[in-house]
């Protein structure tokens, strides 16, 4: 009987340290942990009088399920380098180093977002009339990440930590898996 017991209990043993070591997350779907991307191409800031500021306005598709704890990253393309697009972070100020408006100082614009589960504004403000650098708001670019909330988390002194560098874009897209290939495009 007692050889029984051994034996009942190693075979127990043996089949829950394997059972309970399987990593096997195949056929599991962590719906509150999807990121995703999204490309805003050429657009154009519109002035909206009742806030001051030139704005695009862009709408998640209706099917993508946006989670109140999500946060989005917004990055504009401020340039190439080899072909390739390089992004920055909002907010961002870009400093002109040159006098736009002719009244002696040096001017300035300020690029900033908003998000709410439906949609994603993206502002664009300035120290003169933004009319006068159709470059920096006409035929804009800009690429939007909405990453899960349950990666940021706050330091004892209440400073926010990240796993990842969010102003590096590349950075971003690799370690979310996301397929920068094949980014779906907001109209």
């Amino acid at each position: 009987m007692k050889k029984i017991f051994s034996s009942l209990f190693l075979a127990l043993s043996f089949g829950l340290t394997f059972t309970s070591c399987n990593n096997d997350n195949d056929n599991y779907q962590d719906t509150d942990t999807i990121a995703a991307v999204f490309t805003v191409n050429k657009a154009t800031f519109q002035y909206d009088s009742s806030l001051g500021k030139y704005v695009i306005e862009k709408v998640f598709p209706s099917n993508f399920q946006f989670y109140d704890s999500d946060h989005v990253l917004v990055y504009r393309q401020s340039g190439s380098a080899n072909g390739a697009p390089i992004w920055q972070l909002l907010p961002t100020t870009v400093y002109l180093h040159s006098d736009v408006n002719g009244d002696g100082y040096s001017d300035d614009i300020f690029y900033d977002f908003d998000f709410s589960v439906y949609d994603v504004y993206i502002y664009a403000d300035s120290t003169y009339d933004l009319s006068l650098t159709p470059a920096l708001y006409a035929n804009q670019n800009f690429r939007i990440v909405v990453i899960p909330g349950g990666f940021v988390s706050y330091s004892a002194s209440g400073t926010k930590t990240t796993p990842v560098d969010y102003k590096d874009y590349n950075a971003v897209i690799k370690y979310y898996h996301l397929d920068d290939s094949k980014v779906k495009e907001l109209k």
